[in-house]
């Protein structure tokens, strides 16, 4: 999943507060590097030297580079050795929606009249721009769906490993671990909450039942990547933290593979206790669980039966991907829901009032120059039909997924 990284930081450089952005990028000196001010007459100079990205201690790649702002309005920027991959570089005036103008900044002319914002975006492959394809979907379509659903014929970077990912765009639900956040008019809309990013249709199979991604299917991998409109971030109480991870695995983003979360499609496990000290996982991402369905405001917390998680399991890899038939050894410790809430606060709103119906629009998105071949359109319409049983089945028959596009 990809919760905002690269787009949240585009999207912060246009609609923020007025920006000079000489590296525009998640940096974090409190991990190390240094960060210097010098102020003299005529002009202000900032310096971050070897100043690590944020977020990534085990690559923690390094870079160095400077601004100098000068009394008459002109600004200069400098690099020294650049070590992370991705940037935005430019200059906004902040608050700023419409669509900025994209230069190469070491081929523009010096006295060239420009027009803010201005930026060059530095990444390290092709990628999508999920606020212009929005915007282009919804020039021509009703504000009326929940979940935008992106498929392209042609590849694009999503970072390494990743399958499909879920930008969370819109949440008013609290309890659930996620902050109050409402970015759907940058993206042309006033209530899309999740936009998702399929990828290329051409590395799916055509049965989209069809197991091809560990014990995932097409249809789990899209129940993963919607579940993240509520889930997973829940704190547990364990030890002597009130607010544990204890219950999450990959990027705390998921659920651990020590967890029994009966199979959830948020990359769950399902554990049989085998009384002996021994669990076994016998089952893996087939539905939404009793936790998630509280969550997504399906359940009421006295509505979800205990769970159980395995602390101090002899093999490592609360992250791992999920597995069948995998025996470990361990402690098992009972889950309950109530603990669940004193971590995380009741979810509000609850389920007598909590929408149950969602719209998903499903998007293919051409390559420029490519013709649209007529086999993506049939598996793109052959997985749109059966993500609606899908969804139902996965919550019990609580929630309704309607892929019916509004005319």
């Amino acid at each position: 999943v990809g919760w905002g990284r690269s787009h949240s930081r585009r999207r912060r450089f246009l609609v923020g507060p007025p920006r000079v952005a000489p590296f525009f990028n998640d940096l974090n000196p409190a991990e190390g590097g240094q960060v210097t001010l010098l102020s003299e007459a005529g002009r202000l100079v900032v310096t971050w030297r070897e100043v690590p990205e944020c977020c990534l201690p085990e690559i923690k790649p390094l870079s160095t580079f400077q601004v100098a702002l000068f009394a008459d309005g002109s600004l200069q920027f400098a690099y020294g050795a650049v070590g992370a991959d991705s940037a935005v570089v430019g200059i906004s005036p902040g608050s700023f929606t419409a669509t900025p103008k994209i230069l190469d900044l070491s081929a523009a002319a010096g006295s060239e009249l420009i027009t803010l914002p201005i930026a060059e975006i530095f990444l390290p492959a092709a990628t999508l721009s999920q606020v212009a394809a929005a915007r282009k979907f919804y020039a021509g379509h009703e504000d009326a769906y929940d979940f935008l659903v992106f498929w392209t014929n042609f590849p694009f970077d999503m970072g390494p490993g990743t399958v499909a990912r879920a930008w969370g765009i819109l949440n008013d639900v609290s309890g659930i671990g996620l902050p109050s956040m409402n970015y759907a008019g940058d993206f042309g809309s006033s209530r899309l909450a999740t936009l998702i990013e399929m990828g290329d249709i051409r590395g799916y199979p055509s049965d989209p039942t069809q197991v091809f991604a560990g014990p995932n299917n097409t249809l789990s991998v899209l129940g993963q990547e919607t579940g993240h409109r509520w889930l997973v971030r829940f704190r547990y109480p364990y030890g002597d933290d009130p607010r544990s991870t204890i219950l999450l695995g990959r990027d705390n983003w998921h659920w651990s593979f020590f967890f029994n979360s009966q199979a959830s499609v948020m990359e769950g496990n399902e554990i049989r206790d085998n009384g002996d000290g021994s669990f076994t996982t016998t089952d893996a991402v087939r539905r939404y669980n009793a936790f998630d369905q509280y969550g997504m405001g399906l359940l009421t917390p006295e509505e979800a039966p205990p769970s159980f998680v395995v602390v101090n399991p002899d093999i490592s890899g609360a992250g791992r991907n999920p597995r069948v038939g995998v025996t470990f050894r361990g402690t098992r410790l009972n889950v309950f829901q109530d603990k669940l809430v004193e971590a995380n606060g009741r979810r509000l709103p609850g389920p007598a009032v909590s929408a149950r119906s969602f719209r998903f629009a499903f998007v293919l998105i051409n390559g420029k120059g490519q013709t649209v071949a007529p086999q993506h359109v049939q598996l793109l319409e052959t997985i749109r039909r059966q993500w609606e049983p899908f969804f139902a089945q996965a919550t019990g028959g609580r929630a309704r997924a309607d892929t019916r596009l509004l005319r």
